[in-house]
């Protein structure tokens, strides 16, 4: 897989308006609906058929945090980010936090199951669902051995599962929690799980293990030693391929195989300068990656990746969504949230190449742009 830089220039507006022609064109691009398993971009990521703008969001606009780690869409269409100063909404206009005597505190995971409820993992606080304004929390009492929740996945039964930094847990349809025995994980630190296609769960441990659930009970398991992926530390389904999953590692390698199948060298696509691949996510058949230095994706038609450079969010890329619109949000650790969006303006001047000029006057007749410059 060949690596290549973008020359995008996200965000790069023109330098004054007397010095280009810049016109202002409708949002291009379908809508995503809430279904979808892979939504519908309304961004050009190549930036070649559409520019588009990043704005970051921390405390200094409008956000009460300048950290995130996590970000998800509820059927309404309000965005929920997830942070260590709490719970985040966002309407579209304006950032509230949720109070905290909901007991919703110190947000590490968010996750929308098929009953559209919102499920909150909190690093210290056990796991929270949300249903209808209705807050249900879950904690020791209720089983799980571990009130730190690093990631929430759900099964086609309507079964829920926490990761723990002490094992899985299982809260079936009536919310009665079960823990998932087995004993290479029981006591485990689990770092993410996800859903395939298939219905089987693939879970991460923090030491590079990587395992597959089935209806509450372990099928595969293989340990850090028996697997040829060094520092495992992020895993996808791939959506297309149920069996299939990409694992990224710690440094700039994204394998993809069967977990029965193993993993070799052979697999393995670099994706340098990208490193710490935190999060990965297949929208519109390019798989976007977010690491610790930066985001990128592979292209699904040459297969290269390219990496979105010249953008304000370059630094602990912990996850991204899409919302209902096509737009792009990520969220960083470091840095807050940003939000990629069709840039409403284009520079005739670039685009064309055409010298630069002060431009005095405009007028459009029969398809055509006239411009009138000052020389």
């Amino acid at each position: 897989m060949k690596n290549m830089r973008s020359g995008r220039h996200l965000g790069k507006a023109p330098a004054s308006f007397a010095a280009a022609v810049v016109l202002c064109t409708a949002v291009m691009g379908n809508v995503s609906a809430f279904a979808e398993k892979e939504p519908i971009l309304a961004v050009d990521p190549s930036g070649k058929e559409k520019s588009f703008s990043a704005v970051l969001y921390d405390n200094t606009n409008g956000l009460p945090t300048s950290e995130a780690n996590d970000i998800i869409e509820t059927p309404d269409g309000f965005l929920w980010i997830g942070s260590y100063s709490g719970l985040v909404r966002y309407d579209g206009n304006s950032f509230e936090r949720v109070d905290s005597t909901t007991g919703v505190t110190s947000v590490v995971d968010l996750y929308v199951d098929s009953k559209e409820r919102l499920w909150i993992g909190t690093n210290d606080g056990g796991a929270v669902v949300m249903e209808n304004g209705r807050y249900v929390k879950f904690n020791k009492s209720d089983g799980p051995k571990s009130l730190s929740v690093r990631s929430i996945t759900e099964d086609s039964n309507g079964n829920v599962y926490l990761a723990t930094t002490r094992g899985v847990v299982m809260i079936n349809d009536e919310l009665k929690v079960s823990a998932v025995d087995f004993p290479q994980i029981n006591d485990a630190y689990i770092r993410t799980l996800e859903t395939g296609a298939d219905d089987v769960i693939y879970g991460i441990t923090i030491d590079g293990d990587l395992f597959a659930m089935e209806k509450g009970k372990v099928t595969e398991f293989l340990g850090a030693e028996e697997l040829e992926v060094p520092d495992l530390y992020s895993v996808l389904p791939d959506p297309d391929a149920p069996g299939y999953v990409y694992v990224g590692n710690k440094h700039s390698e994204i394998y993809y195989g069967k977990l029965s199948e193993g993993f070799t060298k052979a697999d393995a696509a670099d994706v340098a300068p990208l490193s710490y691949i935190n999060y990965m996510k297949k929208i519109d058949g390019d798989l976007w990656v977010c690491a610790d230095n930066g985001i990128g994706y592979i292209d699904s038609d040459s297969g290269e990746l390219m990496t979105v450079d010249n953008i304000p969010m370059n630094t602990s890329v912990d996850s991204m969504t899409t919302d209902y619109q096509g737009n792009l949000w990520f969220v960083s650790s470091n840095q807050g949230v940003m939000k990629i969006v069709p840039n409403q303006f284009d520079d005739i001047y670039e685009k064309y190449g055409l010298t630069r000029e002060v431009v005095y006057t405009t007028c459009a007749y029969e398809n055509k742009l006239f411009i009138g410059t000052k020389k």
